[in-house]
């Protein structure tokens, strides 16, 4: 999506996302957008926005419950078998549903490993603003504990 994104001439993103830890709210997930605004051309920054843990209801919440009810009662074999149910949740309006080929999947743990200083995100549970930012060929990062409001600069870069 951010490639497709950054090839329109789009230069901001904005990502709302929930605030599972495991998912949207880690180094490896900085790791990744770090490197993604290194090597892009119109995209400068990409911010995180966290909802307040418990108070979110997401279109994709609602998607994967629509999917898990479809999902009842066939008989799953092949990862196609999921694009195929997916198809029919919803008749009218059909998901968009892009397929990931072996080469899509990237580590970027050991990319977070490898320049990301271990404290840079201590403390990011409590973290509901995040922006990454380009500047000059620099790569600035801000957090916050409230929605646009005072950022502060993270260290992120590891330094051994």
């Amino acid at each position: 999506m951010l490639n497709k994104l950054d090839q329109s001439g789009v230069e901001h993103v904005i990502f709302h996302s929930d605030t599972c830890g495991s998912q949207n709210r880690n180094s490896i997930l900085g790791a990744a957008i770090i490197n993604f605004l290194c090597n892009k051309r119109h995209i400068t920054v990409v911010e995180q926005k966290y909802f307040e843990s418990g108070h979110s209801q997401m279109e994709c919440d609602s998607m994967r419950s629509a999917i898990e009810c479809a999902m009842q009662g066939l008989e799953i074999n092949l990862p196609s078998d999921y694009q195929q149910c997916m198809q029919m949740v919803r008749r009218s309006q059909l998901y968009m549903i892009e397929e990931l080929n072996h080469e899509d999947i990237w580590d970027y743990k050991t990319l977070s490993q490898r320049i990301i200083s271990p404290s840079a995100f201590n403390g990011i549970m409590k973290i509901h603003h995040i922006k990454y930012r380009r500047e000059e060929g620099d790569l600035v990062v801000t957090m916050a504990t409230d929605i646009d409001r005072n950022m502060t600069e993270v260290k992120y870069w590891r330094r051994d």
